[in-house]
């Protein structure tokens, strides 16, 4: 979305919690370290809407990518599919060793040929308007059961991680 600045060598930054307002977001985006934003989603559809039985309805015979941790090895399937997968994973039924991965909600107008696969969940979501929305390149949706662990990546593009459920552990290595 913004132009990307590599940190300068061995600089870390504390990361900061701040309260949603367009100038705080803008200032903190200007600073080019990672920050915590409360608030920014207040108004999201998606806060109330999204649980298992509301996105199985709306997208059970999608295709999107799931990886299998364990094996190192990614296929597609059915939306309803994986999220049985991931509730019985929950539950402890099945190890956790799969999560949907990176499936599109939204695209720019010119990264993709295709249609995303969870656009239908588009309307879930409310950009802030801080966000040039033409400057957007993708909205991708993300699932697990807990206990997964992404290794260390290096993302071309800024980001927003927008967590509707659960809980995440961001880690910078020292």
């Amino acid at each position: 979305m913004f132009k990307h600045q590599l940190p300068r060598q061995n600089s870390l930054h504390e990361v900061q919690k701040i309260a949603y307002s367009p100038v705080n977001v803008l200032k903190h985006i200007s600073l080019g370290a990672p920050f915590i934003c409360s608030g920014m989603l207040d108004n999201w559809p998606a806060l109330r809407r999204w649980n298992p039985a509301y996105l199985s309805a709306k997208c059970a015979g999608n295709k999107v990518i799931v990886k299998d941790i364990k094996r190192n090895k990614k296929d597609i399937c059915q939306f309803g599919e994986a999220m049985r997968v991931l509730q019985r994973q929950n539950q402890g039924e099945i190890e956790n060793d799969v999560v949907i991965q990176m499936s599109q909600i939204k695209t720019g107008r010119y990264f993709s040929r295709s249609k995303p696969a969870l656009e239908v969940l588009y309307d879930d979501i409310v950009l802030p308007k801080i966000i040039p929305h033409r400057r957007i390149v993708e909205i991708n949706f993300w699932a697990g059961s807990g206990g997964n662990v992404t290794e260390l990546h290096f993302d071309p593009l800024d980001n927003f991680l927008s967590l509707v459920s659960g809980n995440k552990n961001l880690s910078m290595i020292k």
